[in-house]
């Protein structure tokens, strides 16, 4: 039996998971300008979901024009 390796990505605006049964579990990182809620719960740090959980990313509208600063990236998340 082949494994699945979990997967989290966005598409079309909707958080989606994928991973075997039983885990593992991917990984969500919130990063600086949008706030993470797993089932209701809001996390600031890494946090490890799955399929059942409701999920909820809020981001900020704001916008600063500019250049990209390495701190705008949340990668790699340790």
């Amino acid at each position: 039996m082949q494994q699945q390796h979990p997967a989290a990505w966005v598409e079309k605006g909707e958080l989606k998971v994928e991973h075997g049964a039983g885990g593992p579990y991917p990984v969500v990182v919130p990063c600086r300008g949008a706030r993470l809620f797993v089932n209701g719960k809001e996390f600031t740090a890494a946090v490890a979901v799955s399929k059942s959980d409701a999920v909820k990313i809020e981001t900020a509208n704001d916008f600063t024009p500019g250049p990209i600063q390495k701190e705008d990236f949340c990668w790699p998340p340790w």
